[in-house]
């Protein structure tokens, strides 16, 4: 009884040790692999002290230095912010996803940026609002990826779901000229936004939205497609027939059109390439208009009650009504910053790989438990012994 007692013990303790060692010798699998295809990294900058960006980027595996490389960013909705660098990348429909896949490499090689909003900030507020936290991070993050790898600088895309469709809406104004096309999905607005679409009548845009959307409500496509539609521009609308607020971003992963459309489009980027102190977008309003917006627009929910359709902004309302900056650098600030040297990454911000504490909490863990066994197992014999 008592060698098979102990022989028992034996067994169980050689079977910790065996699991433990396997944890740790086995290769990692990830329940989507190409996820570890992303790079998680962090970026930080001088006029964001104490605040971190997080981000997921791609280099194609046979990344040439000799080429330049279009740049695609994904901006995620608000129930993906945080620090955990995993939730914005972890959805299979999203289109930095689809683009990290051999196939589409091969057809579009392309550096690819899925950046995390922090828990408590947001890519875009409301219409009008300062300008983010967040929002700045990502052109600094931007222009210093610029430096660091070999970017065609006038092939930027910017898409985005919800909150982050919104962060388009809002890059796009407060950026003129930086981005070559953008793709907002279910993306926020307000008929402030509506009123000045006309600027970004230029730019070319793809729009995807739900006409049952419970969340954003598809007027918020609705009208800023419609006063840039009226304004002559060749924006293409997608309005889906379904209640399911992510189905947008599922109809633009499997629309076929999309890439090649996408991927086809140029522009003469004006924006700055490097900014040695960093750069802020232009404000929506002036200081003397701010006050009298304020009267008449306060900040909304991203779920909106609005009716589902919207009357389109004629082309000369929008014409009056716009007094965002036709460019983000007045031509003296470029002048300024052309004549001034290059100089580092850590003029505009720095990038560092996290701190993995993944495998140190494992083995922490897995000590535990073997210590429990093999205590457990020492108790057992000294009491066996002792009752002999």
């Amino acid at each position: 009884m008592k060698q098979g007692f102990l022989k028992a013990v034996s067994v169980l303790l050689s079977a910790a040790v065996v699991t433990v060692t396997g944890a740790f010798l086995a290769p990692e699998v990830s329940a989507f692999s190409d996820i570890d295809d992303f790079e998680a990294l962090v970026y930080k900058d001088r006029n964001h002290l104490g605040k971190k960006l997080p981000y997921r980027l791609y280099i194609p595996p046979d990344y040439d230095e000799s080429k330049s490389y279009p740049l695609l960013v994904y901006l995620h909705g608000v129930g993906e912010r945080g620090d955990d660098n995993y939730t914005p990348i972890s959805w299979n429909n999203s289109l930095a996803r689809k683009l990290a896949e051999p196939e589409y490499q091969k057809k579009y090689p392309s550096i690819l940026l899925v950046p995390q909003c922090p828990a408590d900030d947001y890519w875009c507020y409301d219409f009008p609002h300062d300008e983010t936290d967040a929002m700045q991070m990502l052109i600094g993050l931007i222009q210093s990826l610029a430096k660091t790898y070999h970017v065609d600088q006038n092939r930027l895309y910017i898409t985005g779901f919800s909150n982050g469709g919104g962060g388009v809406w809002d890059a796009l104004f407060r950026y003129p000229g930086m981005f070559a096309a953008g793709v907002p999905m279910s993306g926020y607005s307000t008929p402030w936004a509506w009123e000045r679409a006309a600027q970004l009548k230029d730019v070319p845009l793809q729009v995807y939205h739900c006409n049952q959307d419970p969340v954003v409500d598809v007027s918020c496509s609705r009208g800023m497609v419609n006063t840039l539609k009226a304004a002559g521009s060749t924006v293409q609308y997608h309005e889906i027939d379904s209640a399911d607020h992510g189905f947008s971003m599922t109809n633009a992963y499997y629309d076929e059109q999309l890439l090649p459309w996408l991927f086809s489009q140029k522009n003469n980027n004006t924006f700055p390439k490097f900014v040695p102190q960093g750069i802020k977008g232009k404000d929506f309003l002036s200081s003397s208009s701010r006050a009298a917006s304020s009267k008449t627009s306060s900040k909304a929910p991203v779920s909106s009650n609005r009716p589902a359709s919207s009357k389109p902004v004629s082309s000369k309302s929008a014409q009056t009504s716009s007094i965002v900056a036709s460019s983000v650098l007045s031509s003296q600030e470029e002048a300024a910053f052309s004549s001034q040297p290059v100089q580092s990454d850590s003029a505009v911000g720095t990038t560092e790989k996290p701190e993995s504490t993944a495998a140190v909490v494992v083995f922490i863990v897995c000590a535990i438990v073997v210590g429990i066994l093999v205590l457990g197992g020492a108790a057992v014999f000294i009491i066996m012994k002792l009752k002999q």
